[in-house]
């Protein structure tokens, strides 16, 4: 069993709690903008020798579906495999995040570091993933429509839960996929919106290859702007492939 049921029950507890949060926050929203989005990605895990894992995941997001860039993002790290299907690891993103101002698009940067710790595991026939992200974000500030020589700093958290639900013993047929990830941060220069975002996902997960699958579905994210007040509630489709090749 991958975790006695006191500790099993301590993680529903947590993020339920996070549900909770984001929802009592919704309460103070004076503003919230609705936004239609695309994401595509591609995720891919590398197994090395002695249980050590490449991670590697490259993501392009378009704003008003599929009119215009909204954000690139590129990350890379090292993992290792833990008994019992944990993994832990480490590495660093960058991403190019699109910006408007007085009319003209152009892109900020943002560096990460991060670390995180994954573990999967079954519950009868349902497929159960959950995962803590800690990042050191370094963002690009503009003011007046001008970059700045400033980065703002912060630590985010992140917690997800995904389940992924069978139809089917044929491994090819479709599964349902359910996921919850919340984030917060923290940082001198985060005033106002600790609360980060949370992001609900629904959808299907297909088998391709015995190395390729992809998940296919609609996501809601809701984000926190810096000013505490104002909200995007972003409705996305979302295309993830996910590749892992195998280690002769």
């Amino acid at each position: 069993m991958f975790m006695s049921f006191p500790f099993r029950r301590f993680f529903f507890l947590i993020f339920f709690l996070c549900l909770l949060v984001e929802n009592g926050q919704s309460q103070y929203r004076a503003h919230v903008k609705e936004r239609s989005l695309s994401w595509i990605g591609f995720i891919t895990q590398i197994k090395l020798k002695k249980g050590w894992v490449l991670l590697t995941d490259i993501h392009h997001r378009r704003d008003e579906f599929m009119a215009n860039p909204n954000f690139y993002i590129i990350r890379t790290g090292l993992g290792k495999s833990l008994p019992r299907n944990h993994l832990v690891a480490a590495g660093v993103a960058h991403m190019w995040l699109s910006t408007s101002a007085q009319g003209e698009h152009f892109f900020t940067d943002e560096n990460r570091i991060y670390e995180q710790w994954s573990h999967t595991s079954k519950w009868g026939k349902i497929n159960f993933l959950q995962r803590v992200r800690n990042e050191q974000r370094w963002q690009q500030t503009v003011v007046n429509g001008q970059k700045t020589g400033y980065n703002r700093f912060s630590n985010r958290f992140r917690y997800l839960v995904q389940w992924t639900f069978p139809l089917s013993k044929n491994t090819y047929v479709p599964s349902l996929v359910l996921a919850d990830e919340a984030m917060w941060q923290v940082g001198k220069d985060i005033a106002h919106n600790q609360f980060d975002q949370n992001r609900i996902f629904l959808g299907i997960k297909q088998k391709v290859t015995s190395s390729l699958q992809f998940d296919f579905g609609y996501m809601n994210l809701r984000q926190q702007k810096p000013d505490g007040i104002n909200w995007d509630n972003n409705h996305i489709l979302r295309l993830f492939l996910y590749y892992q090749p195998h280690r002769d």
